[in-house]
């Protein structure tokens, strides 16, 4: 059951590709004019509507081969980069009622919601987004995964709108979703869904408009889990969600064309810290093997990693910044108690502690902050 689960999560990340090299029969039958529009006539609307009945008749079916041939050629238009404001709500409005559908047989209820919303991510309107979020409360793993991925998608999608057209979703509009799914993902118990929110904010992240805002939503994200995780069992995969919040953030803050916001660079430095903070907790609570193991491997590159993370961002906040040397995340790798106890002992005095870097300008969090 878990293989086949995972083989279907997985199957997600490859629409694209798949999409990539659907017929170009699709695309052909709905006019490439309609798709860039900027405003549908009746008519236009009309023959919308008509594309999709044509190329739905089968999404909710049993036969799997003519579901993925609906499939293509209902993400076809989509991925016209230049798809209008005006096409992508008219073509919403005739397709959502179909995703929406229940599947011809219950039993196939799981893969057949998870595609309707890879569909829908790439729609890239407000009511398919809500469509994606409302799922994020599914019951079945699977179903949050899609949910998640979705909205990821969304944010994509409009990352590549070109410069000179408008999205369908304002900026406020793209602010909500980053923090309805940063907060789905700080509360989330799968560990596959927690770290496809974390994509799907760090999809956001490639917004201009929005970035500040997802790197904030992020680091509120990466508290609740970690807070979320005190007194329970070591999971590998939660460890693994955690490294990359912390290498997401590491890439954006060393992105010299992408700009932040000083609360958002402050944001940054905070996300390192509950790294850090994290993995104190781990060797704390003694739930972590001794010796060589992954899940050990993973904990020391969370150290290196929010290490690096609250460097990077420190350095942005005041380039004169001295920041302590060394790798954290060394002595964890060791697998033994004296190893633990140094990057305890290291890490409180050097970024955590009243002397620590982050209690210190221009972070000023105070004593305590990251125990809570």
């Amino acid at each position: 059951m878990i293989d086949r689960r995972i083989h279907r999560l997985l199957g997600l990340g490859v629409i694209a590709l798949l999409v990539a090299f659907a017929p170009a029969r699709a695309l052909g039958q709905l006019d490439a004019g309609i798709v860039t529009a900027v405003s549908l006539s009746d008519e236009q609307k009309a023959a919308v509507r008509a594309y999709v009945e044509a190329n739905s008749k089968n999404l909710m079916g049993e036969d799997a081969e003519r579901r993925q041939t609906d499939k293509k050629a209902l993400l076809a238009p989509l991925e016209n980069a230049g798809a209008s404001v005006s096409f992508r709500q008219t073509y919403t409005a005739a397709l959502l009622p179909v995703l929406r559908a229940a599947p011809a047989n219950p039993r196939q209820a799981e893969v057949v919601g998870e595609m309707a919303l890879a569909i829908a991510g790439d729609l890239a309107t407000i009511d398919a987004c809500n469509f994606a979020v409302t799922s994020l409360k599914a019951e079945k793993p699977s179903i949050r995964y899609a949910a998640a991925y979705a909205l990821r998608r969304t944010f994509e999608a409009v990352q590549r709108v070109p410069s000179n057209a408008n999205p369908a979703l304002q900026d406020a509009q793209l602010r909500d979703l980053v923090n309805k799914v940063a907060t789905h993902g700080g509360t989330e118990q799968d560990a596959l869904v927690t770290e496809a929110c974390i994509r799907a904010v760090l999809g956001a992240a490639t917004i201009d408009a929005i970035r500040s805002d997802a790197v904030m939503a992020l680091q509120g994200l990466v508290h609740k889990v970690t807070i979320g995780r005190l007194g329970k069992p070591v999971d590998e995969g939660v460890i693994k969600a955690l490294l990359h919040a912390g290498t997401g953030t590491r890439d954006i803050l060393t992105n010299m064309q992408a700009n932040l916001s000083p609360a958002a660079q402050k944001a940054g430095g905070e996300l390192g810290g509950r790294l850090l903070a994290y993995v104190m907790t781990v060797l704390n609570e003694k739930k972590l093997p001794v010796g060589d193991n992954p899940a050990r491997a993973a904990l020391a590159n969370l150290a290196t990693t929010g290490q690096n993370v609250v460097a990077l961002a420190g350095k942005k906040m005041n380039p004169s910044l001295q920041v302590p040397a060394g790798d954290l995340g060394r002595p964890v790798r060791a697998g033994n108690v004296q190893g633990d106890a140094e990057y305890i002992t290291g890490v409180t005095g050097q970024f955590l502690g009243p002397t620590g870097v982050l209690t210190r300008p221009p972070f000023g969090f105070p004593a305590g902050h990251f125990g809570r």
